[in-house]
């Protein structure tokens, strides 16, 4: 039997313990712009997760409140969001820092670089540098380090 084919991502969920201060940290630090005609309210009316767009990411984002937030669950949030290069990533950092929000240095990677930040309530965050459509080429190091 032939394996389907999938035609991509349809969201991702990142889990928050405080929806409202995620929703104006997406807003305000990303530039995401939230669609209110897909927030998902429970069966008394309360909103408990709400999708963004972000600019220049095709997958929407899904920002969901759960009853407890554990570092064991904010760490699992595994989306990795691609810029062009380092000059990007170190955009970004200053961009953080414009916003007072806490975030990793730039850090040399295993193929490339990367930067963390975690969102109120609990959502870690990572950037990385696009590898490119040449997988081969890519120089991997063993270890992630600051630059």
């Amino acid at each position: 039997m032939t394996t389907p084919t999938l035609s991509g991502v349809h969201h991702v969920t990142f889990l928050v313990s405080d929806l409202e201060a995620a929703i104006a940290w997406y807003e305000t630090v990303l530039g995401a712009q939230r669609l209110p005609r897909l927030d998902h309210h429970d069966e008394h009316g309360n909103c408990f997760a709400v999708l963004f767009l972000l600019p220049g990411v095709d997958t929407p984002v899904q920002v969901r409140r759960a009853a407890e937030v554990t570092t064991a669950t904010a760490g699992t949030d595994a989306v990795i969001f691609s810029v062009p290069d380092r000059a990007s990533l170190n955009r970004w950092a200053a961009h953080f820092d414009t916003h007072g929000v806490e975030h990793s240095p730039v850090m040399t990677a295993r193929a490339g670089f990367s930067m963390t930040v975690t969102v109120p309530g609990g959502a870690t965050l990572r950037f990385y540098t696009e590898l490119g459509s040449d997988f081969n080429a890519v120089t991997i190091t063993d270890t992630a380090v600051p630059e």
